[in-house]
Order: C-alpha cells, then sequence, then structure tokens
C-alpha cells in the first residue's frame, strides 16, 4: 500500500523553534569551493531566513564568533551552545549543545576510550568535556580528531543542516566545508570521518548529485560502514528500475535492512533520510 512522501516527515512532529539567529542569505546556491567531487555534488541553495532576535538561552554559533568557556576562547563556530535546549524528543537535553554551567576538569595524562554510541556533552564527563573544549579551542585541528569530538561535532551539524530545515536540506557553507575538511585530515582509522563521509553523501543524494560520487566499482561483499549509504543507493536505483541483482547485491541488500539503514552518520534523523530515499520510487509511492 502507497505511503505519501510527505507523511513520513508529518509523522516527525516534534514542536522545535527554529534557531534564532540573524542571517543575510541569499537564493543563490552556495558552492562549497572542496576539492574533487565533491565540489560538484554538494551544492546547496540557501533559502531566505527571516532575521530574529534570541530570547532563549541557547543559540548557534557561527564561525568567528567568539565565546569564552572555562576560561578557553573559542571562536570556530559551528555549535549550539548555552543551556536548556531539548533534545528532538522533548525527553532530555539536546545532546550536541555546549553547556558551559557543566564542569570540566583536564586529567593528565588524558583519558582515552571508544565514544558511547548515545554520545553528548553531558554524557562526556568532566576530563571529555576539557578534552572537547581544548580540541575547539585549539582550531578543531583534523589531525587530532579522536572519533569522540569528531562525532559530537557531527551530532551538531546534522541538528542544524537535517533536522531543523526540514522543508529543504541545506547547510551553512562554512558546516559543509569543515566538515570535509575534517574528513579530510582525519587520522587513519577514523569513525568520525567515515561518517563525515556518509553525510555528505547524503547532502549529494538531497541535491540529486550523488551519482557524481558512486565509485565505479563498488564491493558489495565487503560492507563497511561508510559505504551502507552508497550501497543502499546503487541497490534502491536497480530495484526502483526492476534491475536483476546479483547473489551478492541479494545478500548486501538483507544486510542493510531494518535498523542499520537507510540512516545518517548519527542515528537521530532516520526519517529525514527515508524521505529522500523514497524519491527513487516515486512511482510506487504515490
Amino acid at each position: 500500500m502507497g505511503v505519501p512522501l510527505d507523511s513520513w516527515e508529518s509523522r516527525d512532529r516534534v514542536d522545535e523553534a527554529p534557531v534564532a539567529e540573524e542571517e543575510d542569505l541569499s537564493r543563490q546556491p552556495v558552492l562549497l569551493g572542496i576539492p574533487d567531487s565533491f565540489a560538484a555534488a554538494v551544492s546547496i541553495p540557501l533559502p531566505p531566513v527571516a532575521s530574529k532576535v534570541s530570547k532563549r538561552p541557547h543559540r548557534w554559533v557561527k564561525p568567528g564568533e567568539a565565546v569564552e568557556i572555562h576560561g578557553r576562547r573559542i571562536d570556530v563556530g559551528l555549535f549550539f551552545f548555552g543551556d536548556g535546549m531539548r533534545d528532538l524528543l522533548g525527553w532530555g537535553f539536546e545532546p550536541s549543545l555546549v553547556d558551559p554551567s557543566l564542569p570540566v576538569e583536564r586529567a593528565e595524562p588524558p583519558e582515552t576510550r571508544s565514544p558511547a554510541y548515545n554520545l553528548s556533552y553531558r554524557g562526556l564527563g568532566e576530563n571529555g568535556r576539557a578534552s572537547l573544549l581544548d580540541w575547539m579551542a585549539a582550531g578543531r585541528p583534523a589531525e587530532t580528531m579522536t572519533d569522540e569530538q569528531g562525532l559530537f561535532f557531527l551530532s551538531g551539524i546534522e541538528r542544524r543542516c537535517i533536522k531543523q530545515r526540514r522543508r529543504g536540506l541545506f547547510g551553512d557553507a562554512e558546516a559543509t566545508r569543515e566538515v570535509h575538511r575534517l574528513m579530510e585530515g582525519a587520522p587513519a582509522g577514523s569513525i568520525a570521518a567515515v561518517r563525515m563521509r556518509a553525510f555528505l553523501f547524503f547532502v549529494a543524494l538531497h541535491n540529486g548529485t550523488a551519482d557524481s560520487l558512486v565509485p565505479e566499482t563498488l564491493d558489495l561483499t565487503r560492507l563497511d560502514r561508510h559505504r551502507d549509504m552508497v550501497a543502499l543507493y546503487v541497490l534502491s536505483k536497480k530495484m526502483a528500475n526492476q534491475e536483476s541483482l546479483s547473489a551478492d547485491e541479494s545478500i548486501a541488500a538483507l544486510l542493510i535492512k531494518g535498523d542499520l539503514s537507510p540512516r545518517t552518520p548519527y542515528h537521530r534523523c532516520h526519517r529525514e533520510v527515508m524521505t529522500v530515499y523514497r524519491r527513487l520510487y516515486a512511482e510506487r509511492y504515490k
């Protein structure tokens, strides 16, 4: 039975006020100035947004805007700052919110740990928050980015660029450029870089330019996390065109079904991804 395309967005009704900020956004598309095929693929049109004056205790910090947090001057921007911002379900605090009221304490040597699945600023602990703030104050260097730091940054970008722009995905040009910079310069084996590549693929998919990012040969017998969205896209196109699947492709389709896919790099934007992927099946879901 068909499912209207807009029903997936209408089911995600979270009363969320728009980001309160002053912006001068053009109607013209913004080319992000990033190398290789991403430059052509990730071109994001910016619709105009009315200027608002915030009366809330939290806000989106723009690049170049300096904030002081526990003795650290941070001017890289691109993160939520303040207190009281609720998460998308309204059950708790927004995990990507940098809350200056929470204490920090630098451990020597710094603790190392694997990032939690439900990563949040509150859950980082005093040492984790100190490490994150030090990294941000240093300019968010890609070469020293830990998975915990990278995934935390990406969580805020996704909330900003996907969840709060439901009428049409667009992101600040600076935000997408920063995701690409961190992805390219991340340490080898970085999980955060893998998730960042998936985010950029999702942006390209939304803009209808994903084909330029699909590799000529895709080995579906070795599915890595960063390949899930690409593999799903390739398989979706073949199934939408009623093309036959090989044995490897059929197995891959089973492996990436269910809760694992479709999904964005972070795990909070399932419905938005579903809406985009269902456009591949527009004739079937009328």
